[in-house]
């Protein structure tokens, strides 16, 4: 669910610039892209899968400020819960429709697009959307199939990439790099993947799912969630490693190329032309299963939150995947980050202090239970 556009792009790009201070980028990449959004699952996990909980804490600390101003209606409250539904929704929207989904997009065209020019962007969009449509119809089964076959079949060719492109990496001399400049463009990027605020929403689904699956109690299910987020940590922190590095020993090769066809010279350099459209399309089969997974749990918080309540489900589906193409088409990879870029700024820390305060909250309530 979390290896999509950015996880797929950022490192291999971050690799190609950092030279012989790549482990600097690494270091600056992992504490934003791998140590912070699994803080986010871990928060969600303590919150029992509760999504909605972790923005109430906006609404709590209104109540307090206004018991020490001495506002004793229910004003604060009001406000607070307010300014929690539209954080919460303003989040959803740029991992959601507004940016990370025709992100996806853009990457997977980009993508295929090196090993077939003939198919226009808007055309291989609109197939796009339409699988995207036919996968999240019935979501109730998505998450099995996601975490049982999809999941194995992407991170098995992902491996056979990086084992294979790392035997024939060319000899490169690394270029001398600035070791604070790397640390904190690989900071930046890892920003740039978004995992905190899909990894706020991804938790309460996989929770969800462990609670239905499975018999296990309270207790359990807290060790089950704990589980899958140091596992899944140390999968990204591997990948993302030899993406890096792999990065690092294409870089002459890969120096003039677009981010999103990074990969596919890679995979062509390593494996031939047969083998590189094979890769393209696991890159695009990388993206559509986050996009899937986005794409639920917008429709889950548009829910939650009772928008257009009174609108058919695969009528909101459809004017959200509209979104996602028209996004996509017009703006494309760098218009949506340059855009999205400036944001993340302001809204990583507000999420990151949220994400430590429950974490010490949750934590402090479990110790004295």
């Amino acid at each position: 669910m979390f290896f999509g556009s950015g996880n797929i792009v950022f490192p291999l790009s971050l690799g190609r610039v950092s030279g012989d201070m790549w482990a600097f980028a690494m270091s600056g990449f992992f504490l934003t892209a791998v140590l912070v959004p699994f803080l986010g699952l871990m928060a969600i996990v303590l919150l029992k899968g509760d999504s909605k909980k972790f923005f109430n804490i906006i609404t709590l600390s209104a109540e307090y400020l206004g018991s020490k101003m001495g506002i004793k209606n229910q004003l604060p409250s009001m406000i607070g819960s307010k300014l929690s539904a539209a954080l919460q929704l303003f989040i959803i929207s740029l991992i959601g429709p507004f940016g990370v989904i025709p992100r996806c997009i853009s990457v997977s065209y980009g993508s295929y697009k090196y090993v077939d020019t003939a198919l226009p962007e808007y055309i291989f969009a609109g197939i796009f959307i339409i699988v995207l449509l036919l996968l999240t119809f019935r979501q109730d089964k998505i998450i099995p199939i996601i975490g049982k076959f999809l999941t194995p079949i992407k991170f098995s060719l992902i491996l056979l990439l990086i084992i294979l492109g790392l035997y024939w990496a060319p000899s490169t001399n690394l270029p001398p790099c600035n070791a604070f400049n790397s640390f904190s463009s690989g900071a930046m990027n890892g920003y740039n993947t978004m995992d905190l605020t899909a990894a706020i929403f991804f938790a309460a689904a996989i929770m969800s799912f462990f609670r239905n699956t499975t018999k296990n109690t309270s207790e359990n299910l807290l060790k089950d969630g704990f589980a899958a987020c140091v596992i899944g940590a140390g999968i990204l922190s591997a990948i993302y490693i030899c993406f890096m590095y792999l990065g690092t020993k294409y870089a002459n090769l890969i120096c003039n190329a677009p981010e999103v066809e990074i990969l596919p010279i890679i995979a062509q350099h390593a494996l031939g032309p047969a083998a590189s459209v094979a890769f393209s399309l696991t890159i695009v089969f990388s993206c559509l299963t986050t996009s899937v997974a986005l794409t639920i749990c917008w429709m889950d918080t548009l829910k939650s939150l009772n928008i257009l309540e009174n609108t058919p489900y695969f009528i909101k589906l459809i004017i959200s995947l509209a979104i996602s193409y028209f996004i996509a088409v017009f703006l494309g990879f760098g218009k949506i980050l340059g855009i999205m870029g400036p944001i993340l700024q302001y809204i990583y820390p507000v999420l990151i202090l949220m994400t430590i305060a429950h974490i010490f909250r949750e934590y402090s309530r479990t110790i004295q239970s």
